[in-house]
């Protein structure tokens, strides 16, 4: 469990850009907007916009570390 997470909470973005297959459970317990972004336009993203490229990958990164050391 990694816990609750609010308004702007993104989520997949480890399986996208390692291009593995992940599997999570999320759940929203209240009424939510979700997006979906096929991972074709994520890279595009990432390449075009090189700041959203450095925040995910920090944020790909502390993820990682979170699973290792909750494993």
């Amino acid at each position: 469990d990694f816990g609750d997470f609010g308004p702007g909470f993104h989520f997949g973005e480890l399986a996208l850009m390692d291009q593995e297959l992940r599997t999570a459970t999320v759940r929203a317990i209240e009424p939510s907007v979700i997006l979906e972004l096929p991972a074709r336009d994520f890279r595009r993203h990432l390449l075009e916009i090189p700041i959203a490229r450095y925040r995910i990958s920090q944020i790909a990164k502390a993820r990682t570390a979170q699973i290792v050391d909750s494993g």
